[in-house]
């Protein structure tokens, strides 16, 4: 597997040849907000979504939400995966997306 890793502020995105990547952003869900993907994306499948904490025995640690999508076959080249960070209000506060890869 040949790898691409970006980083971007507190954002990485890992693509592979088997047409699957992930995103990975800085989070402290404990704080109300939250990353979710957006309506925005197509062409792609969100296969997994994990939060794994920097210090789980510490509560309210912050850590990394990591989301995996895979390209959809129909797809091909013609894909676009955006994630928006929601405030407790609901707002969008932040975003990245697939174009950040490599």
């Amino acid at each position: 597997m040949v790898c691409a890793l970006v980083i971007f502020c507190n954002f990485a995105a890992q693509s592979s040849e088997d047409n699957s990547f992930n995103i990975t952003v800085k989070s402290n869900p404990t704080t109300g907000y939250h990353w979710e993907l957006s309506d925005e994306s197509y062409g792609v499948e969100l296969v997994n979504h994990t939060f794994v904490s920097d210090n789980p025995a510490l509560t309210g640690s912050g850590g990394a939400d990591t989301f995996v999508f895979k390209v959809l076959q129909n797809a091909k080249d013609n894909y676009y995966a955006k994630i928006v960070l929601i405030a407790p209000d609901g707002s969008i506060v932040n975003s990245t997306d697939s174009n950040n890869l490599n």
